[in-house]
C-alpha cells in the first residue's frame, strides 16, 4: 500500500512540475524577441519607447511607438533579423479612434474589439480586430496614411 501511495505521489508531483514548466516556457516565448528588438530600436533611434506591439504577418514584426529628444513621435518596425524601418507618426493621419469609428460606421454589424499597428505589404497600417453579429472574428487592415482598405481575414468557430 505504501508503494502505491509513494508512486502515485511521485507521478502527481511530476505532472505538476511538467505543467508549471510548460506554462513558464509559454510565458517566456510570449516575450521572446521583444528585448532584442527594443534594444535595436532604442539604439538606432536614440528615442524612448512609449508603446510596443508584436505583429505576425509574413514574419514576426515588433512595432514600437518612439519619441525622440525633440518630442517627435514615430513608429519603428523591427523584423526578426533586426532590420529596422522608421515611419514618422505625422504620416499616420488616421488615429486608432478614427479607424475604429470608420469601421463601425461602415459595418454596423461589427463590434470593434481592438485597433493595433501592423505592418503589411511593406507599409504601416492599422489592424482592426472585430466580431460580427454571427460571432466570427475579423481581422481587417487599413493604411495609416489614408484609411485605404488593404485586406481582411475572417475566422469562424
Amino acid at each position: 500500500m505504501k508503494k502505491w501511495l509513494i508512486a502515485s505521489s511521485l507521478c502527481i508531483g511530476l505532472i505538476i512540475w511538467l505543467m508549471v514548466n510548460i506554462g513558464l516556457s509559454l510565458k517566456q516565448d510570449q516575450h521572446a524577441g521583444f528585448v532584442e528588438a527594443r534594444a535595436v530600436a532604442e539604439q538606432e533611434t536614440g528615442g524612448e519607447v512609449l508603446e510596443q506591439f508584436r505583429f505576425h504577418g509574413e514574419q514576426t514584426y515588433f512595432i514600437f511607438t518612439i519619441e525622440d529628444d525633440s518630442e517627435q513621435k514615430f513608429y519603428v518596425v523591427v523584423d526578426e533579423q533586426g532590420q529596422l524601418k522608421s515611419f514618422p507618426a505625422a504620416e499616420a493621419r488616421l488615429t486608432q479612434e478614427d479607424v475604429a469609428q470608420m469601421v463601425s460606421a461602415e459595418y454596423a454589424d461589427w463590434t470593434v474589439k481592438a485597433v493595433r499597428p501592423a505592418y503589411v505589404n511593406q507599409q504601416l497600417c492599422w489592424e482592426v480586430l472585430a466580431v460580427d453579429d454571427q460571432g466570427r472574428m475579423i481581422y481587417a487592415y487599413y493604411t495609416m496614411a489614408d484609411g485605404q482598405f488593404i485586406k481582411s481575414y475572417t475566422l469562424e468557430h
